[in-house]
């Protein structure tokens, strides 16, 4: 439990999201095959759906994230022009 204390401590949360959306993609996506040589077939059906609305979530949070950068740029590239204007 420690070595994840300190992992999210050095990380910020853009990243800590991001590299735990790519892991649930992965795990979403793989081949029923390889899961199950993996022997993470019955876990990956069992959690799927958990998994899922985590995706959800976090890519709902890139999506506003993305949105709320847009409108900042531009709200502040119109006050630029009409500082100038």
């Amino acid at each position: 439990m420690g070595i994840i204390k300190a992992i999210v401590e050095k990380l910020k949360i853009k990243e800590l999201f991001a590299i735990l959306f790519i892991a649930g993609v992965c795990f979403s996506l793989i081949p029923s095959k390889i899961a199950d040589k993996m022997e993470i077939l019955e876990l990956r059906n069992r959690y799927q759906s958990f998994v899922s609305i985590g995706l959800i979530i976090i890519g709902s949070y890139y999506v506003l994230h993305q949105f709320t950068t847009f409108i900042n740029e531009i709200l502040v590239a119109q006050s630029v022009v009409l500082k100038h204007s």
